[in-house]
């Protein structure tokens, strides 16, 4: 059985449709487009389309870069961008070979990553959070979304 090569996007734009807060953003593609965990999407203001003069064939738009956000949850037809940084502390390169210990062998050997949830800067009077969760409790109603895909 061959080995699957990379997965191929189904598309070249998405709209952001929801903002959920300061750190969180809802872009309108999903699992079924391609979208995968830690792709990157530069998101920003559509300022003019791109055209050929004489057949009108569109090729896509020049946008503002306001930011370069991440897939952090990915859904079958949408998905949550954040904005991610990522520190390693530590791994050999930094330590002695003496400090490793076989329950840390993997920590020890690569580091530790910090993974941060930075600030977007969206507008906030379109903030719309999701309610609360009622309890961590699983009740009737809840949803069943499928993951193994």
């Amino acid at each position: 059985m061959a080995a699957a090569g990379p997965s191929r996007k189904l598309f070249s734009e998405a709209r952001v449709i929801r903002i959920l807060s300061k750190t969180d953003i809802v872009i309108n593609k999903g699992k079924i487009d391609g979208v995968e965990l830690r792709d990157k999407f530069s998101v920003g203001e559509n300022l003019g389309s791109i055209l050929d003069p004489e057949s009108q064939k569109s090729y896509g738009h020049i946008i503002s870069n306001k930011d370069t956000l991440e897939v952090t949850s990915a859904y079958l037809h949408f998905s949550v961008l954040s904005k991610i940084t990522r520190n390693t502390n530590g791994g050999l390169i930094n330590r002695s070979l003496s400090n490793i210990a076989a329950g840390n062998i993997v920590q020890n050997l690569y580091g530790e990553t910090n993974v941060t949830k930075e600030t977007i800067k969206v507008n906030t009077e379109q903030i719309q959070p999701l309610r609360s969760e009622k309890g961590h409790l699983i009740s009737l109603g809840d949803l069943a979304i499928l993951v193994n895909n």
